[in-house]
């Protein structure tokens, strides 16, 4: 036992840039728990026609959040995993069997994660009064509510993270394990992943959710919060089926682009292809960024343009303010998290291609074919949940309703497309630039001895 966290520990110092990306992960899925908690825990302190507002109020933003923190923690802790798969695999010869792998490997996962969602959990603490008070205060009806979230509401959010990580990991650790147990000199990373049952369950049990709240949407008492879960629901459920979709769609569509490809697009094509035949988690943040991006705005639209083209109030305003503000931080950063988390692999590719007379013009050029190649297909995967947001709110408001709203989901997917590209490049570059430095400082000529 002793012997195996040694080995646990000096692999967390070892893969230490993608075990701070699960930290990260964690921290700001626990803070943004924390945040949509609060109203809750507020609520359940306040009497009167006060608490009934932050219910009301924090209701579809907990739902919201929930989604987007499941889906990013999810996908992190998938990809997580499937990067450390081939090292994993040298574990065999430390005497390390195949179930002590799984163990070692999920035992890593719950730690990190723990660790990062009790210090997201505790900034909520400290964040909330501020915060969600400051989106709050203009809603009739809330002045002076102090929001707090307290200690048990903390534990509750660090809590549910821990639990989706660990969840979200198991899997991926047994496959760790089986692949340590077949070959270790195997390469891990070519293998496909496959569809698990629990992940169909979870795609089919969502896609009957989300055809049940579509049809009731028309007639329903509140409308508008239907046409509002779409969007999350069309997100979970392309994300959970992404891998039966994800690695041979972007082969095909980046296949298409020109018949005599640069080399550059060439090679950010193989790297995209191999990534997501090794865990489709890169795309899962940046989907949900584009689903609720689009589709929450859409629907906010179309239900105004519903009741008569009312402006906004105060509580609606705030009310978006919290849909968007949650699942989008969480999502961004785990985006950007995705990509930092690859830095090892991608400093390697650049070497060995710098190594056979790529310039660093070129490596840098591949590096941002790739950041297109994954927002571009996350954005197409994404529209759709967009897209049966507007054909939702078209059943359930009317056609005219929904072609108003049609505009703003399209600018709203555009700004988080560019927003997910240019997040991506920004934790992209930094680790290409560091690689071809070292690759130069590598090949300069010895200094003259004198």
């Amino acid at each position: 036992m002793t012997a195996l966290l040694r080995l646990g520990y000096a692999e967390l110092r070892a893969g230490l840039t993608v075990w701070l990306g699960v930290l990260a992960v964690s921290a700001t899925a626990g803070l943004a728990t924390g945040l949509a908690v609060s109203p809750v825990v507020t609520a359940t302190d306040t009497p009167g026609v006060a608490a009934l507002a932050l219910y009301g109020l924090s209701g579809t933003t907990l739902a919201f959040t929930a989604v987007a923190v499941g889906i990013t923690v999810a996908s992190v802790a998938e990809l997580t995993l499937a990067l450390l798969r081939r090292r994993l695999a040298l574990w065999l010869l430390a005497g390390v069997t195949p179930a002590q792998t799984s163990a070692v490997a999920l035992g890593q996962l719950v730690v990190v994660a723990l660790v990062g969602a009790a210090a997201g959990a505790g900034l909520a603490v400290v964040a909330a009064p501020w915060l969600v008070g400051l989106a709050i205060e203009d809603v009739a009806g809330l002045a002076g509510v102090r929001v707090h979230l307290g200690e048990v509401g903390a534990a509750v959010a660090a809590a549910a993270v821990v639990v989706l990580a660990t969840i979200s990991g198991v899997r991926p650790a047994r496959r760790a394990g089986r692949i340590v147990g077949a070959d270790p000199r195997r390469d891990a990373g070519t293998e496909r992943t496959a569809m698990g049952k629990g992940r169909w369950a979870l795609a089919i049990a969502t896609v009957a959710a989300l055809a049940a709240v579509a049809v009731g949407a028309r007639g329903a008492d509140d409308p508008e919060t239907a046409v509002l879960l779409v969007a999350p629901l069309a997100a979970t459920a392309l994300v959970a089926l992404a891998p039966t979709f994800a690695a041979d769609g972007v082969r095909r569509w980046t296949g298409l682009v020109a018949r005599q490809p640069a080399a550059t697009w060439l090679l950010a094509r193989a790297q995209t292809g191999e990534l997501l035949r090794r865990s489709s988690g890169p795309l899962g943040p940046l989907v949900t960024v584009v689903a609720l991006g689009g589709g929450i705005p859409a629907a906010h639209v179309a239900a105004g343009e519903a009741a008569g083209s009312r402006q906004p109030d105060a509580s609606g305003a705030s009310g978006l303010l919290l849909l968007l503000a949650l699942p989008l931080f969480v999502t961004l950063v785990g985006s950007a998290t995705a990509v930092v988390m690859s830095d090892r692999e991608r400093t390697t590719d650049a070497a060995v291609a710098l190594s056979v007379g790529a310039t660093r013009a070129q490596v840098v050029t591949a590096a941002l074919a790739h950041v297109l190649i994954v927002v571009v297909s996350a954005t197409a995967v994404g529209l759709l949940a967009v897209a049966a947001t507007c054909a939702t709110a078209a059943w359930a408001f009317g056609p005219g309703s929904a072609v108003a709203g049609a505009p703003t989901a399209l600018a709203s997917v555009g700004v988080a497309a560019a927003l997910c590209a240019v997040v991506q490049a920004a934790a992209l570059l930094p680790a290409v630039a560091r690689a071809t430095r070292q690759r130069r400082h590598d090949d300069a000529p010895p200094p003259p001895q004198g």
